[in-house]
């Protein structure tokens, strides 16, 4: 695991009870049933870590931020939940914050 990462695992393991490693975590930002069954770390991920950060920790575990972005958003739907990801994916009229995450995630 990456050093920088374990700050998002901190974030999203200390709500909850059950402890996630990174590949768990990944493994459920990619299918919205698995996160269903852990939707205390998956709202922390979303909620709690920087966007920035966010997207580092999907390229780093091969998950394209597109499919980051339609997740969140997915995910925020079934919980009801409103996260920077997710709403840039549903609101067409914040391009320039998406654009300045996708610049983000370049470098």
């Amino acid at each position: 695991m990456v050093k920088h990462f374990v700050s998002v695992l901190t974030t999203v393991n200390a709500p909850n009870n059950g402890q996630l490693e990174d590949a768990e975590l990944a493994h459920c930002l990619s299918n919205l049933e698995l996160a269903k069954q852990h939707p205390g770390h998956v709202s922390a991920f979303f909620g709690e870590v920087s966007p920035e950060l966010q997207i580092a920790f999907a390229l780093a575990h091969h998950i394209p931020v597109t499919d980051l972005k339609a997740f969140a958003a997915a995910f925020s739907v079934w919980c009801g939940e409103s996260y920077p990801l997710g709403y840039a994916e549903r609101d067409h009229r914040r391009p320039s914050e998406w654009r300045r995450l996708l610049r983000i995630a370049a470098t």
